[in-house]
């Protein structure tokens, strides 16, 4: 980490200071965290991590009893989308 020194106001100050207090964290992390957030706003989230997404996707299916039923219905809503684009494709 690099040591940097940075200006607030009086009413940046206190709010900073209300934060650190209300969350038990340092005001030095609020601020980083600001920080990052900015500049991820200007330059754009970072990709998301492949690995990280499918891991946190695992198992929303379990536990379903009805996947039958939805198969079906996606199933007949691609077919009538499919006929009313194609129509002559029978």
């Amino acid at each position: 980490m690099r040591k940097t020194q940075v200006f607030l106001t009086e009413e940046q100050f206190a709010a900073l200071r209300r934060a650190a207090k209300a969350s038990g964290r340092k005001r030095s992390e609020i601020m980083r965290r600001g920080v990052s957030l900015a500049v991820e706003e200007i330059e754009g989230a970072p990709e998301p991590d492949w690995k990280t997404a499918t891991l946190a996707a695992a198992g929303i299916w379990k536990g379903r009893d009805n996947l039958d039923e939805d198969r079906a219905t996606l199933r007949a809503r691609y077919a009538e989308r499919f006929d009313s684009l194609f129509p002559d494709a029978k």
